[in-house]
Protein backbone atom coordinates (compact mmCIF):
# COMPACT_ATOMS: atom_id res chain seq x y z
CA UNK A 1 0.00 0.00 0.00
CA UNK A 2 1.26 3.76 -0.79
CA UNK A 3 0.94 5.83 1.63
CA UNK A 4 1.22 9.82 0.55
CA UNK A 5 0.89 12.56 3.16
CA UNK A 6 -1.57 15.01 1.94
CA UNK A 7 -0.21 18.38 1.87
CA UNK A 8 -2.47 19.80 4.64
CA UNK A 9 -1.37 18.02 7.18
CA UNK A 10 -0.05 19.93 10.45
CA UNK A 11 3.04 18.79 11.85
CA UNK A 12 3.72 22.48 13.69
CA UNK A 13 4.52 21.49 17.44
CA UNK A 14 1.66 23.79 18.67
CA UNK A 15 -0.61 21.18 19.93
CA UNK A 16 -0.80 19.78 23.23
CA UNK A 17 0.08 16.05 21.99
CA UNK A 18 3.58 14.20 21.44
CA UNK A 19 4.74 13.49 17.68
CA UNK A 20 4.81 10.21 16.46
CA UNK A 21 6.16 7.73 13.92
CA UNK A 22 3.82 4.63 13.10
CA UNK A 23 5.87 1.48 13.92
CA UNK A 24 4.31 -0.55 11.14
CA UNK A 25 4.43 2.04 8.49
CA UNK A 26 7.43 4.51 9.13
CA UNK A 27 6.02 7.43 6.71
CA UNK A 28 3.38 8.00 8.91
CA UNK A 29 3.11 10.54 11.82
CA UNK A 30 1.04 11.48 13.79
CA UNK A 31 -0.22 12.90 16.85
CA UNK A 32 -0.56 10.98 20.20
CA UNK A 33 -2.76 13.45 22.76
CA UNK A 34 -2.99 12.38 26.78
CA UNK A 35 -4.54 15.11 27.37
CA UNK A 36 -8.70 14.41 25.99
CA UNK A 37 -11.59 15.82 27.39
CA UNK A 38 -13.46 12.79 27.84
CA UNK A 39 -13.00 9.08 28.52
CA UNK A 40 -12.90 7.00 25.01
CA UNK A 41 -12.19 9.83 23.13
CA UNK A 42 -9.64 8.87 20.54
CA UNK A 43 -5.83 9.90 21.55
CA UNK A 44 -3.99 9.09 17.98
CA UNK A 45 -5.02 11.71 15.61
CA UNK A 46 -3.50 14.45 12.59
CA UNK A 47 -4.25 17.72 12.70
CA UNK A 48 -4.99 18.91 9.35
CA UNK A 49 -4.70 23.02 8.25
CA UNK A 50 -7.28 22.56 6.50
CA UNK A 51 -10.26 20.66 8.14
CA UNK A 52 -9.22 20.43 11.35
CA UNK A 53 -8.17 17.60 14.00
CA UNK A 54 -8.97 14.24 12.33
CA UNK A 55 -9.89 10.96 14.49
CA UNK A 56 -7.96 8.78 13.11
CA UNK A 57 -4.23 8.14 11.72
CA UNK A 58 -4.60 6.97 7.88
CA UNK A 59 -7.08 9.40 6.71
CA UNK A 60 -4.69 11.45 5.48
CA UNK A 61 -2.49 8.88 3.88
CA UNK A 62 -4.46 7.11 2.14
CA UNK A 63 -7.37 9.79 0.51
CA UNK A 64 -10.30 8.34 2.35
CA UNK A 65 -11.33 12.10 2.65
CA UNK A 66 -12.77 14.61 0.84
CA UNK A 67 -10.56 17.08 1.37
CA UNK A 68 -7.44 15.02 0.53
CA UNK A 69 -4.67 16.42 -1.27
CA UNK A 70 -1.33 14.90 -2.14
CA UNK A 71 2.21 16.20 -1.30
CA UNK A 72 4.34 16.12 -4.18
CA UNK A 73 7.12 13.63 -4.05
CA UNK A 74 9.94 15.12 -4.64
Amino acid sequence: MKLVPCKHLDYEPHYDAELRTDPVFPQVKYWHRTDVHYEGAPVDVQYCKKYGRVNGIYQCYTGELDCYEPCEEG
